[in-house]
Order: structure tokens, then sequence, then C-alpha cells
């Protein structure tokens, strides 16, 4: 079963985003915020996780 730092990873590579790219169409700051969700160091908020969703055209089950 994927965690949720794996499946950003997976379906941002999908997406053929780079960190950077994701971490702009999410309105963060930096493309380390991104880093850390994917190595598990910071959990995403509500509001971003939504964000992910959206674009990611995926379900927050599938997300989580």
């Amino acid at each position: 079963m994927s965690s949720i730092k794996e499946r950003i990873r997976e379906l941002r590579k999908e997406k053929e985003l780079t960190q950077e790219e994701l971490a702009k169409m999410l309105g963060l700051s930096a493309k380390s915020n991104i880093a850390n969700y994917e190595n598990g160091a910071n959990a995403p908020s509500d509001d971003v996780k939504l964000k992910m969703c959206e674009i990611f055209n995926c379900t927050m089950d599938y997300l989580m």
C-alpha cells in the first residue's frame, strides 16, 4: 500500500512535472515544499491536498 509521499511523487512523475512546476501550480513559494512532501518530512495541508487532487485528477482517497 502506497503512502501519500510515494503517491505524490508517482502522480507528479506521471504528469511529467518537476517539483518546481508542481509547487508553482499549487501556489507554494518553493520546490522544497514538494521535496519535503515526497520524502515525508512534512505533510501537505488539506488545502494543498485538494489542489493536488484537482491537478492530478484523482480522489482524496487515492491520494491518501
